[in-house]
């Protein structure tokens, strides 16, 4: 998720804030007389987290004017969701009293609100002149009845975009099938689940989506995370097939597999071992993003590096892949 700089004069405010005596400090924009429960208190106390509450209350009011109906009843309850969240992931009474409880609530109520402010000022976004608004999804479930040491609730967030004015049937269409596929995912007590997007290619065309999906368990060393590709052809109303971008009897698979293996095999520490291996991911849609200067393959952890290095990325030049493409290709061929 791209973090974004607050405006200067937010930025402004803050330091004003962090200046003043603690007396003069401005509250944040519930009533701190009425606080209730350890996270309002925890809010009132904090001229930082008091800034942060009121600027997520002005950029929520704002988000709501740049969206029809539906869309502000979305955005309502994504709200509602996140402050139940807030309330339960960080309200601290279920960790040990042992000096460092105030600290880890400071810390997750400022992520809890930097995710939320960011989430916030993407409410709406404009791309290949198609206009999309963001739904937000939250759960935070109880603790296990033995929890281990230190466990904190775990939390689901998933995000996904919607177009705005989906003003005809394979616009509709996409946003049904968008819907569907993040509204099955779940959660439960055992793991935090994040999910979320970015905008890749879109045009009247074609509109894609990179989709993360970061799953942590538990009493696990770390999370992992993965990365898919969602293409979304408009005018045919159904996913990109390879068939879309690639001609059939060429050996396209073998081509683009073959350039990966070239490219991995310079970088250290990764081990990818023949084309062969790599030609399914090479030929996989989800695994594939466009732009200007070609196809990039996307490689999750473990398949071509360990954790530690992250996932790969190879970009195949349009110039390698021109023979093998269709005459009319719904990507950005140049």
């Amino acid at each position: 998720m791209i973090q974004r700089p607050f405006p200067l004069a937010v930025a402004a405010a803050a330091l004003m804030l962090a200046a003043a005596p603690p007396s003069r400090a401005e509250p944040p924009s519930f009533d701190c007389t009425h606080a209730t429960g350890n996270v309002e208190q925890a809010i009132c106390a904090s001229a930082d987290l008091s800034a942060r509450d009121r600027a997520l209350a002005a950029s929520f009011a704002q988000a709501l004017t740049q969206l029809p109906e539906d869309g502000q009843q979305a955005l309502r309850n994504g709200q509602r969701q996140w402050l139940r969240l807030l309330h339960r992931s960080c309200d601290g009474s279920h960790r040990p009293d042992d000096g460092d409880r105030a600290t880890w609530q400071q810390e997750c109520l400022t992520r809890t609100y930097e995710m939320r402010q960011n989430q916030l000022d993407h409410t709406v976004e404009r791309q290949g002149g198609l206009v999309f608004r963001r739904v937000d999804r939250f759960a935070v479930f109880p603790l296990p009845r033995t929890p281990l040491p230190y466990e904190n609730p775990a939390t689901l967030a998933v995000s996904y975009p919607q177009l705005v004015t989906p003003d005809t049937p394979s616009r509709q269409a996409w946003n049904r099938a968008i819907a569907a596929r993040f509204d099955r995912i779940t959660g439960d007590a055992a793991e935090d689940v994040a999910i979320d997007y970015r905008l890749g290619w879109v045009s009247p065309r074609l509109i894609s989506l990179e989709v993360s999906d970061y799953r942590f368990g538990h009493g696990a060393a770390h999370g992992n995370e993965t990365i898919s590709q969602s293409h979304w052809l408009l005018e045919a109303g159904r996913p990109l097939r390879a068939g879309d971008l690639f001609l059939p009897g060429r050996d396209w698979r073998r081509a683009i597999a073959t350039h990966c293996l070239q490219e991995l095999s310079r970088r250290p520490r990764t081990w990818a071992e023949s084309a062969a291996k790599l030609a399914p991911i090479a030929g996989d849609p989800a695994r594939w993003s466009f732009g200007a200067d070609g196809l990039t393959i996307h490689f999750d952890p473990y398949e071509v590096a360990s954790h530690a290095d992250g996932p790969q990325q190879v970009l195949v030049p349009w110039d390698l892949l021109r023979p093998y493409l269709v005459a009319d290709p719904p990507v950005p061929v140049r």
